[in-house]
């Protein structure tokens, strides 16, 4: 890449940092009432985890989707198409109608999100594992069979919803719908230290990345 084009990209990075922490100090101070401590602490202190979740789901959001269709070579395709998260209600789904809304595992929400991203790492490397071989790394059939697990998961989670009792149903439909109203601060620092580590071990494939954006290879 020539020196222009790196400049370039570096001042559309500047800027874009920029309008991040202009639109992020505006949320945190915009009609805040200044002239009392307390309702400007409490006003912080409610905003503060809010902006926090929404720059980790912003950045994750972003750096999976930039890595999938580096891979796939496509920009239209998102990794919903995978299925990963009809995986991932499914397996949260489980855990608490196998164990309970009351139990540990289930009640601890640092715990309970440790077990449902090892299940879902482990789910997901067998399953898509076993596709890949299966179709002979075929990007394409990869994205069909996904699209075929997405409605196949979402089922088995529809069906175990229906036979849960309604009390742990209520209990689950808090912790399974996303809401940037009702942020679970308590995993917060254990997203930033996961998502931290998976950019240090994965920061040597930034290099093959960049390769794969050049396009397709010519004949």
């Amino acid at each position: 890449m020539s020196t222009l084009a790196v400049r370039a990209n570096q001042r559309k990075l500047l800027m874009l940092a920029i309008l991040v922490m202009l639109c992020a100090a505006g949320y945190m101070l915009v009609e805040v009432n200044f002239s009392n401590p307390k309702l400007l602490a409490y006003a912080l202190k409610i905003r503060t985890p809010k902006l926090i979740a929404m720059l980790i789901t912003a950045f994750s959001i972003g750096g999976a989707s930039i890595v999938f269709q580096s891979i796939i070579n496509n920009t239209i395709v998102t990794p919903c198409l995978l299925g990963m998260n009809s995986l991932y209600t499914l397996i949260h789904t489980a855990v608490v109608f196998f164990l309970g809304s009351a139990s540990l595992v289930a009640s601890n929400a640092n715990l309970s999100f440790a077990v449902d991203v090892v299940l879902m790492g482990i789910a997901a490397t067998i399953i898509y594992s076993w596709i890949f071989k299966k179709t002979k790394h075929n990007v394409l059939y990869v994205l069909l069979v996904g699209t075929v697990l997405t409605s196949f998961l979402g089922s088995i989670q529809t069906t175990l919803t229906r036979v849960m009792d309604p009390n742990e149903y209520d209990s689950l439909l808090n912790t399974l719908v996303a809401s940037f109203s009702n942020i679970n601060s308590e995993i917060i620092v254990f997203s930033l230290v996961l998502l931290a580590s998976i950019i240090v071990v994965l920061r040597k494939e930034l290099a093959l990345l960049d390769v794969l954006a050049l396009g397709k290879e010519l004949e």
